[in-house]
C-alpha cells in the first residue's frame, strides 16, 4: 500500500479494446492526476505487467479467452491483498458472479458499463482506499 499523498493505481483488464480506451477516459476524466491508470487486453500482458507492479483497484472482464476473471482475480489478490477487483460482465451467469465475490471482489458492473455506474463503484473504492491509507499513515506516524 502506497502513502497517502501518492496517486492510486487503476489497472483495466478486458479483452475488447473499444471497452479499455472507454474506461480510461472516464477514469482520467473523473480522478484525473489523483491516478495512474495502466491498461491491458490480455491476462498474459497483465501478469507480465503485475509481476514487476502492483496496483490498488483492478477493472477486470469475467470473461476472456486466455484466462477468466476469477483466476485474474486470485492473481492480483496474491501479489497485493489489499488490491480492490470489480469486475466487468457482460455474458456471465451469476454464479460467476457470485464466484467472483467470494474470492474477494469488491463489486462488478455490467457491460455495456454505464458511466454513472462506473463513477459510483469506482469512487466508492477511491474513498476506501483513501481511508486505509489515512488509518495507515497515522497508525505508523504515532509509533
Amino acid at each position: 500500500m502506497l502513502t497517502a499523498g501518492q496517486p492510486l493505481r487503476i489497472a483495466i483488464l478486458d479483452d475488447d479494446p473499444a471497452q479499455v480506451r472507454m474506461i480510461r477516459k472516464l477514469l482520467s476524466f473523473s480522478l484525473g492526476d489523483t491516478v495512474s491508470v495502466e491498461s491491458f487486453e490480455s491476462p498474459d500482458e497483465f501478469d507480465r505487467w503485475l509481476s514487476q507492479n502492483c496496483c490498488d483497484l483492478l477493472l477486470t472482464d469475467i470473461e476472456m479467452p486466455e484466462m477468466d476473471g476469477v483466476e485474474v482475480l486470485r492473481m492480483a489478490k496474491s501479489r497485493n491483498a489489499w488490491t480492490q477487483v470489480v469486475m466487468l460482465t457482460g455474458a456471465s451467469t451469476s454464479d460467476r458472479v457470485i464466484e467472483s465475490l467470494e474470492y474477494g471482489a469488491s463489486d462488478y458492473l455490467v457491460k455495456p458499463v454505464q458511466t454513472a455506474a462506473l463513477n459510483e463503484v469506482v469512487m466508492q473504492v477511491v474513498h476506501r482506499l483513501r481511508r486505509w491509507r489515512r488509518a495507515i499513515s497515522e497508525t505508523l506516524a504515532a509509533r
